[in-house]
């Protein structure tokens, strides 16, 4: 359990607005991230940290286990906050089965109707605590609006590891 000190100082750090996408090709899930950020240049990487009890994070160990995996990172466009809503759903099938969703070379799904989206290959995994970062090496990147990134203060929460 953090003190409030520690918890105060955490508020200040500064996050982006992401939805990650994972599936093992039966399951999905479609989930809000903000413990994200690029890692290297060459090759472009980003990490994602998922706590480790979420149904996302599941499905990427155990598909890892198996063999390639790919996942998906969307990038949220700043005023469009109040979207993120429909991802969290009890039956995610309904948010991957309309038009605005495309297969990366990855095998990841992406959601075509933010900022952009990234198709990632995972290549490392790193225990953190109670959250693994996910390293992906990015596939290709669909550049799909224009306009600035959200982040944590547009959409009023900020996450500092309480769920």
């Amino acid at each position: 359990m953090m003190n409030d000190k520690i918890k105060s100082g955490l508020l200040s750090l500064s996050y982006g607005l992401y939805v990650v996408t994972v599936t093992d090709g039966i399951r999905k899930n479609a989930m809000v991230a903000s413990w994200v950020s690029q890692v290297s240049f060459s090759p472009p990487r980003i990490m994602v940290a998922i706590k480790k009890i979420r149904f996302a994070h599941k499905i990427l160990t155990t598909t890892a286990e198996k063999g390639t995996v790919g996942f998906g990172l969307m990038v949220v466009k700043k005023g469009n906050e109040s979207e993120l809503s429909r991802i969290k759903v009890e039956n995610q099938d309904v948010i991957f089965s309309g038009n605005n969703v495309t297969t990366g070379k990855s095998g990841a799904l992406l959601f075509t109707d933010y900022l952009c989206a990234f198709d990632l290959k995972l290549v490392e995994t790193i225990d953190a605590g109670d959250h693994t970062i996910f390293v992906g090496e990015v596939l290709d990147v669909l550049i799909t609006d224009d306009g600035k990134p959200s982040n944590t203060s547009d959409y009023h929460k900020v996450y500092i590891g309480d769920i």
